[in-house]
């Protein structure tokens, strides 16, 4: 028999070309695994403070996202929704003024009172009407006055410029100018 006059390490370069390609797609493919996360900042504000609803890891392809009051969506508890489509921001019937939207779908609430306890839900709805939704409570704390408080400072979340720092902590966003 005559010896063969392929090459001996022929599988070893059909499995650098699988290795090359997996490599490949696992870089250029986008990661649809990324979970959204939402957070709250400060953990525990207090009465006349701010607040800040941190989302990150919104989807790419997110159309619309929504902020509920309650932890279930009905229309009566909607506080805003915003369209990236349009660039518009529509209030709900829950909204306030003491409410501020950041660039990132972040929600701010300034002046906080105790009926801000409670769960705030968040709701992004994709290109294809796929959605995905988080709820977190929030506990606001009532904090009272000593009688000599002494030279004091306030914590983060008292004011507009508070939330500003805080969100550029966190993701690097300006609250958003856009008005329905």
């Amino acid at each position: 028999m005559e010896p063969s006059s392929a090459p001996i390490h022929r599988g070893r370069v059909h499995w650098q070309g699988l290795l090359l390609a997996v490599l490949l797609l696992t870089i250029w493919m986008p990661n649809y695994t990324t979970q959204l996360i939402f957070q709250v900042a400060p953990k525990a504000p207090n009465v006349g403070g701010g607040v800040l609803l941190y989302v990150n890891n919104i989807s790419t392809d997110a159309s619309v996202y929504f902020w509920y009051m309650g932890e279930s969506i009905y229309s009566r508890k909607l506080i805003l929704a915003h369209s990236y489509r349009k660039k518009r921001t529509y209030y709900g019937p829950a909204y306030s003024s003491r409410m501020e939207l950041l660039d990132n779908g972040s929600l701010g609430i300034l002046n906080l009172t105790a009926k801000d306890t409670g769960y705030f839900t968040f709701r992004v709805m994709k290109r294809h009407y796929q959605t995905e939704e988080l709820t977190r409570h929030v506990r606001v704390y009532y904090v009272p006055l000593q009688k000599d408080p002494g030279p004091t400072r306030k914590g983060p979340g008292h004011s507009l410029s508070d939330l500003y720092r805080l969100s550029e902590v966190l993701g690097g966003y300006k609250i958003s100018q856009e008005v329905a």
